[in-house]
């Protein structure tokens, strides 16, 4: 087994976060990504760089991607996948609203929208 450090990111530009939100849309072949998208092929956490940029919609509109909420559509699988996953880390059977805005991916207007495949 070989030992590797990862590399630490540290002091990042703008312009590394923006190049690798390009680099993934291309990827991904969309003129727009989510934090979803992102956290699974992006080189950073989606956080990090809401964090930098003020939101990931600004974040978006400085690299020239489509910035428009109405394009940014999360699906009802990944909003499912989160709800399990926040439930299971916090060790509950139901969710309230606190609990899922503390620990949860997505916003509670998405996850309020969201509706049931079965």
């Amino acid at each position: 087994m070989k030992f590797e450090l990862e590399e630490y990111h540290r002091n990042i530009s703008e312009a590394e976060f923006l190049a690798d939100l390009d680099r993934v849309s291309k990827e991904i072949g969309k003129n727009t990504v989510t934090t979803v998208q992102y956290d699974e092929r992006g080189k950073y956490s989606s956080s990090t760089i809401q964090r930098r940029f003020d939101g990931w919609l600004n974040a978006l509109k400085k690299a020239g991607l489509n910035y428009d909420r109405k394009n940014l559509t999360i699906d009802n699988e990944n909003i499912l996948e989160d709800l399990r996953f926040v439930a299971k880390n916090i060790n509950k059977k139901t969710l309230s609203k606190p609990d899922y805005e503390i620990h949860g991916r997505y916003s509670i207007s998405s996850v309020c929208s969201f509706q049931d495949m079965e």
